[in-house]
């Protein structure tokens, strides 16, 4: 018998990222004029959809979209919230909304949070300042109010490929 000499490769190492994605979320709290209907609770209902559509509309032409891409339809996430039973005793009309607005920016691998929080108050304040246009979009007067700032917070993964075993996936 023959024995084949056995052959090695080396692979280089990955090299380690220099930025990382860092999602800012922001919440805005509207009021509506519409009266309130328990479908608006149902994301699969027309009535949910219609408004989910109307709102995402009015906020993407609100910063210029689509000749600004930085805020398309899909950066928004809309949550109706019901009137208390108080509310809709008096028939006051109206509700109240949430608007989730996501983005995502890329910082150096050694930010730290002080870096972080500083970009989304800056994101959190434009954003502010941007929606106090939207009545301009808002045709049919959908929205009374100013926009009130509900939260902000900013998530990030510190993950460096191939580092042992993270615990999410990589992109």
């Amino acid at each position: 018998t023959t024995t084949e000499p056995m052959s090695t490769t080396t692979v280089a190492p990955t090299p380690r990222p220099t930025s990382k994605p860092v999602t800012i979320k922001i919440k805005h709290r509207f009021t509506s004029n519409y009266e309130w209907n328990d479908d608006y609770n149902d994301p699969r209902s027309a009535t949910f959809k219609a408004f989910d559509t109307y709102i995402k509309d009015i906020l993407s032409k609100s910063f210029g979209y689509p000749s600004n891409p930085e805020y398309p339809p899909s950066s928004f996430t809309i949550t109706p919230i019901a009137p208390a039973r108080k509310r809709r005793a008096v028939n006051d009309g109206g509700f109240d909304f949430d608007v989730l607005t996501t983005k995502t920016i890329l910082f150096s691998m050694d930010a730290d949070n002080a870096a972080i929080d500083e970009a989304a108050t800056a994101i959190a304040g434009g954003l502010t300042a941007a929606l106090s246009y939207i009545s301009h979009f808002d045709t049919d007067n959908v929205i009374t109010g100013d926009a009130s700032l509900v939260s902000t917070a900013a998530e990030t993964v510190d993950c460096y490929i191939n580092n042992g075993g993270c615990s999410h996936t990589c992109d």
